[in-house]
């Protein structure tokens, strides 16, 4: 890679400066200043026009840290903020390492509105300080000490808050570098441990006949995951959310709007402008005031933009797993406003069918607790990926209703302490044997429905075998049936949710009796299978009342196995 300093002849003709690795420098603060100024001035000159306007809201935080400077020292104090109030202020996305050293309660705020030391702080809150006050601001929000950490109630309406809190914020603060709160991320960058050659300078002779220098280095691409604030599942929200955000990377300072991309040397900067789309940083601009809502808009947010936030999330780490809807809430309640949709813990009512054929991408874990309904994709661990096909002519079932109930009343797109969905729809029995990549069983397929192979009828022979009342449909435990049949249907894919309870993982004969509901119907031309979702049974005496627990795809066969199928109502938990 060619790179120039500034004031370098050949500077004219490679214009990109090396990195500057010392990212706490009077001389850096003066450039992050300086782009600053350009997005918020609206000017003809930096033509931010995706960029939001400073007046374009009236909101402020509950609380803010107001910061002083005086004779040399910093004086810190919780500020309780009132309606008339019009302030300016930063938020800080930063990873927490675990629980804060220092963070506000319910019997410490009295104390915290008095004054906080600021050399008690973690350094990574220390350096968010310093950087409030070199870009001219007094308040700073930080969430371990704006909310009272120990008072649900608080952390419920704040929560809920997120989305005005960072969308107005002036900027956003990412403690990017760092993996704790107590690391900080101003001290000076270390050129790449993986570099496997030293940098060359080269005298080289200009068009206009002076001689300049240009230096050649390794060229290492940029990767989101080489910060660690990009492992961590809180802070997606906030910088997809955040208008500005200064960016402290492990490398270098760089700087993401809705409308440019700075980097402070190494890489040439990018106008986003003429793209007007999204990228990995910021929201799409279907959150832009003025933006005419259609179903093509609806349809593009929730089939692409969602699902794309959905696998960037799940992909992502989080201390408390009960967070898994709180954590992306803000993000949802921001969509959910601006597009008038209904949130269903983690789906959208709008488009639900195509949703429910989520699958998960990789090795499955135990199911944990309880934090939403078996048919959200928040009701698992893991890598988790959305249907993105937007043929709605191939749905082949109807949603009847769906009800979640938020934990919080005040944080409809939080978490959830129960919900159901019922729908109908065309339904196979079968016997799945779930350490299988796989292997299923589907009853009544006959040779002309599966492209010509052999009856597969599970039951056809086993009819005696299998008669007992204790070894037909499993219960919402997952009994397994042992002695399973040799023929299995071919082409297909199956993908376990989670390891249901009394589920064993080292017997490949261990098999479940699950419902098959077909929710996108082969295509009429046989290019494309159906797919589906596996459900068992959560009560022998009322088949109906299931629980979801994978996913299936067949291939596309000689007729829809599905055609002859039962139409049943189901009631999924």
């Amino acid at each position: 890679m060619l790179h120039n300093e500034s004031d370098n002849y050949a500077a004219v003709s490679f214009p990109t400066t090396p990195i500057n690795r010392i990212v706490g420098s009077e001389a850096t603060f003066g450039i992050a200043n300086r782009w600053l100024s350009e997005c918020v001035s609206h000017s003809a000159e930096s033509m931010h026009r995706l960029c939001p306007s400073l007046e374009r809201s009236n909101f402020v935080p509950k609380r803010l840290l107001e910061i002083g400077s005086a004779d040399g020292k910093i004086s810190i104090k919780l500020y309780r903020t009132r309606k008339e109030d019009r302030l300016c202020y930063c938020c800080l996305s930063y990873c927490w390492g675990g629980d804060q050293p220092v963070k506000t309660t319910l019997s410490s705020l009295q104390a915290r509105v008095l004054g906080i030391i600021f050399s008690e702080l973690p350094q990574t809150l220390q350096d968010a300080i310093l950087v409030t006050l070199r870009l001219g601001l007094r308040f700073i929000w930080i969430d371990c000490l704006c909310i009272i950490q120990d008072d649900a109630d608080d952390i419920g309406v704040e929560i809920g808050l997120m989305p005005l809190i960072y969308k107005n914020a002036y900027i956003n603060i990412s403690a990017s570098s760092a993996s704790n709160c107590h690391e900080g991320f101003l001290g000076a960058r270390l050129p790449s441990a993986d570099r496997e050659c030293e940098d060359i300078t080269l005298r080289y002779r200009c068009p206009d006949g002076h001689i300049g220098d240009i230096n050649l280095c390794e060229y290492h691409p940029y990767e989101s995951n080489e910060d660690p604030i990009n492992t961590r599942a809180w802070t997606l929200q906030e910088r997809l959310l955040s208008p500005r955000v200064l960016d402290y990377g492990v490398r270098q300072l760089r700087w993401h709007c809705r409308s440019r991309r700075h980097f402070d040397g190494g890489f040439p900067d990018e106008n986003l402008e003429s793209g007007n789309r999204l990228s990995g940083s910021y929201l799409s601009a279907f959150t832009l005031p003025g933006k005419e809502v259609s179903a093509i808009n609806v349809e593009k947010v929730i089939l692409n933009d969602w699902a794309e936030f959905v696998d960037n999330y799940t992909q992502r780490l989080m201390s408390f797993p009960s967070d898994k809807l709180v954590a992306l809430s803000a993000l949802a309640s921001e969509i959910g406003e601006s597009l008038s949709l209904s949130y269903r813990a983690g789906l959208w009512q709008e488009h639900l069918p195509l949703q429910l054929l989520w699958r998960l991408w990789g090795e499955p874990a135990r199911r944990p607790e309880y934090r939403a309904p078996s048919w959200s994709w928040a009701s698992v661990d893991g890598w988790v990926m959305l249907q993105r096909e937007a043929d709605t002519r191939r749905i082949a079932i109807e949603v009847l209703g769906c009800f979640t109930d938020p934990v919080h009343p005040l944080a409809p797109y939080g978490a959830v302490k129960s919900g159901y969905l019922t729908v109908v729809g065309r339904v196979k029995s079968g016997r799945w044997f779930y350490n299988r990549e796989s292997k299923i069983m589907i009853e009544g397929l006959d040779e002309d429905s599966s492209s010509g192979s052999p009856s597969l009828d599970p039951f056809e022979d086993e009819n005696e075998e299998h008669s007992s009342d204790d070894s037909d449909f499993a219960d919402g435990s997952g009994e397994m049936v042992d002695d399973a049949p040799d023929g299995a249907l071919d082409a297909v894919e199956l993908n376990r949710d989670a390891i249901e309870e009394n589920w064993t993982e080292d017997d490949p004969e261990a098999s479940v009796e699950v419902w098959c509901l077909q929710v996108l119907a082969q295509s009429e031309d046989g290019a494309d299978g159906a797919a589906g979702i596996l459900l068992v049974a959560l009560d022998k005496q009322n088949d109906e009342c299931c629980k979801r627990v994978g996913y299936f795809f067949f291939d596309a066969r000689k007729r829809d196995c599905f055609l002859d199928a039962d139409i049943r109502t189901l009631t999924i938990y």
